[in-house]
């Protein structure tokens, strides 16, 4: 069967083995039992699912996409669609950024639409940034769009109060706020 899978996705079978121990016993059992066809199709349609212009997933790696998230292989194409209207929507104020948060954390093709337009809505009243300030911190932190603002806020005054900086510093610095809900966040 991983012979098959790798044959069918084009990678060798140690990658096919680093595949699947990333999956759940749900995922395991659909990507083992699934026609070597049938999982190409798959990574059409996840490309397809986009419903973005062939010169816009160009330079989507979808291989790499999907050893980083392999649930892709198994999600709903409706559910990307979604998830990828909702992407498109945060960066259209830095439409470059796009490809670029897609290759680096796929698993946003797999988040709720609403809870990704939640979490950005919620980072742009927490951070206070424009929204082209905004796309190019999520674009260099992709994975602050599956946190809820009050999370990314919690974790900010913790850090706060580790490093001993009064509250007035903070305020006045916006990009201090930025650095610091990078790396409170994302390490």
């Amino acid at each position: 069967a991983c012979a098959r899978l790798g044959a069918s996705l084009d990678a060798s079978p140690r990658g096919v083995l680093q595949l699947l121990a990333r999956v759940g016993g749900r995922e395991l059992r659909a990507l083992l039992g699934a026609s070597g066809g049938m999982l190409r199709e798959q990574m059409i349609d996840v490309l397809e699912s986009l419903g973005l212009p062939n010169s816009s997933t160009r330079e989507l790696d979808t291989l790499r996409m999907v050893a980083k998230n392999p649930g892709l292989l198994c999600a709903p194409p409706a559910r990307v669609a979604e998830s990828c209207e909702a992407l498109v929507a945060v960066f259209q104020a830095a439409p470059a950024a796009f490809v670029h948060v897609l290759n680096r954390c796929p698993s946003l093709l797999t988040c709720d639409a609403g809870e990704i337009l939640s979490n950005y809505r919620g980072l742009g009243r927490l951070l206070g940034l424009p929204p082209p300030a905004l796309a190019r911190l999520l674009a260099a932190q992709p994975r602050l769009l599956r946190s809820r603002a009050e999370d990314v806020q919690a974790k900010l005054e913790a850090l706060i109060y580790e490093m001993y900086m009064p509250r007035e510093q903070v305020g006045a610095a916006g990009s201090c706020v930025c650095v610091c809900v990078c790396v409170c966040v994302c390490v």
